[in-house]
């Protein structure tokens, strides 16, 4: 989640099927055709056809997002936004991994069964920045749970221990978001490089959403 020069702050942060009866059926005539069991499936048809257009914007949602980001030219980075590339990609596994160990713990915080998929959305597209620029990336190789730098294996400890309720665990969840929501603001200033601005920016509108989705 933070590299090492973070760690204090975060930490201080962190202590926060109806039935239906059907009768008999006859040949229906006149007005009364259609209101018998194949009107339900029509409407379950229109159900399922409303559910498929939803996953299909989202697709072209996703796409189109792709396509924004493949025409982002690169530009160059100071070793400092380098240290800060390779942090942040620690910082969107931290969040993924917390969030998928404590969902077993609390199946039924609905938060952390679907966040983690926009984590590691967040991660690969950090993924592809450390690839871009020839960067080595500290998630590689791990397990959930298992992370390169010391700093950030004692948070993810910490914060899956602090999770001793449900209300703590989405306050671990609101912690990881906002100290997220500050790091991508912070590695922002004087970053010229038009790709992985680009990136940051996605990063921050979801941790936005993610925080506000915490908070409930």
């Amino acid at each position: 989640m933070k590299s090492p020069r973070r760690t204090t702050g975060i930490l201080v942060t962190a202590a926060l099927a109806t039935g239906v009866a059907v009768a008999p059926v006859v040949a229906a005539q006149g007005p009364q055709a259609g209101r018998g069991p194949n009107a339900t499936c029509q409407k379950g048809d229109g159900a399922g056809t409303q559910a498929r257009k939803g996953k299909a914007n989202k697709k072209r949602m996703r796409a189109t997002k792709k396509a924004r980001f493949a025409n982002k030219k690169s530009g160059t980075l100071t070793a400092a936004q380098k240290r800060e590339l390779a942090a942040m990609a620690e910082e969107e596994k931290l969040a993924h991994d917390v969030y998928v160990t404590l969902a077993t713990q609390y199946p039924d915080v609905i938060q952390f069964s679907r966040i983690p998929n926009a984590e590691a959305r967040h991660l690969a597209a950090i993924q592809k920045m450390l690839t871009r620029y020839g960067l080595d990336d500290p998630t590689e190789g791990t397990e959930v749970g298992e992370f390169a730098t010391p700093a950030t294996q004692d948070l993810y400890d910490q914060f899956v221990t602090q999770a001793t309720s449900r209300q703590a665990a989405l306050d671990v969840g609101v912690a990881i978001e906002k100290q997220d929501i500050k790091d991508l603001k912070a590695a922002k200033v004087g970053l010229k490089a038009p790709d992985v601005r680009f990136v940051y920016n996605r990063l921050l509108e979801g941790s936005k959403r993610h925080l506000v989705a915490f908070r409930g």
